[in-house]
């Protein structure tokens, strides 16, 4: 039985729609640092002319409640760039970047690429001197001998690997700035002693191929160990994995421009002056960006 004290309005006393303001947000984000999902709570507004509110709610008629109730919840999805600048950095930045990494990554990495694409050119002319050296246009030469000569270089090599790790291997990680210089010194001495092996005789030329073969040993051990405590300095939100693989695809990348652009150039180095001068201007930049 209705209450007689009680009266009902008609339909066009009902509000107007309520006008919805945002109460609370939360926004989820992945590992990376990446906006996933964005949840809004809007709480509704009655404009009360007529004395209505969602504080006393048995006035307003359930089918108004189910079409406009008290409150709301958004969800947005933000939309993926398809650009090919996002790309780029999808393949080749670690996901998050910037905020996944430390302010001084990008620097450190352009002047890592600096120092790649140099040495993958200066590579393709100390290996062309390895190659004359070894007898290759020589119909004298014997493929036997520059086989235990890439067997020797090897061996010497790994040897150089062993004593070195064995020797230093706890300076390596507190000093790695330092180490990483000496590392690039040991690889630029190596290419050095490659250009100059064709000049000497064949005893004194497998002496001078072993010694740089130690010698890039010694780069190795010294960079790769110089890299992992970089790499974990640059590794702030504990992808230290993803960063590694990253930048194994910008090296790889940056590595290809330096050999093409190297194929394309060294056809021009006929003589030993232009062959040198370009070695040495390409070792100069490659420690300079150290």
């Amino acid at each position: 039985m209705e209450d007689p004290d009680i009266t009902m309005p008609s339909e066009t006393e009902f509000p107007v729609p309520p006008t919805y303001e945002k109460a609370d947000e939360i926004q989820e984000f992945d590992a990376s640092g990446q906006l996933v999902t964005t949840v809004t709570v809007l709480r509704g507004s009655l404009v009360e002319y007529v004395g209505y509110s969602y504080g006393d709610s048995s006035l307003l008629p359930p089918e108004y409640l189910v079409k406009y109730p008290e409150s709301r919840v958004a969800i947005s999805i933000p939309t993926r760039s398809h650009s090919w600048a996002k790309s780029f950095m999808e393949i080749f930045l670690p996901a998050g970047y910037p905020n996944s990494v430390t302010e001084d990554y990008m620097e450190y990495q352009i002047y890592d690429s600096l120092q790649a694409f140099s040495s993958s050119i200066a590579g393709l002319i100390a290996s062309r001197a390895v190659l004359e050296g070894v007898g290759v246009g020589d119909a004298t030469a014997s493929p036997t001998t520059a086989l235990l000569l890439s067997v020797l270089q090897d061996s010497t090599g790994r040897i150089a690997t062993i004593l070195f790790a064995a020797r230093l291997g706890l300076s390596l990680e507190p000093e790695c700035k330092r180490w990483r210089l000496v590392a690039d010194i040991f690889n630029d001495a190596a290419m050095i002693l490659d250009c100059l092996s064709p000049a000497f005789p064949k005893p004194l030329r497998v002496s001078l191929l072993s010694a740089s073969a130690a010698l890039r040993a010694l780069c190795g051990v010294a960079a790769g160990s110089a890299k992992a405590s970089l790499s974990a300095h640059f590794a702030k939100s504990g992808n230290l994995g993803e960063l590694n693989g990253k930048d194994s695809s910008q090296e790889t990348i940056i590595s290809l421009l330096g050999m093409l652009v190297g194929t394309a150039l060294i056809p021009y180095l006929t003589t030993p002056i232009q062959t040198w001068t370009s070695l040495l201007l390409l070792l100069s930049i490659h420690l300079t960006t150290n």
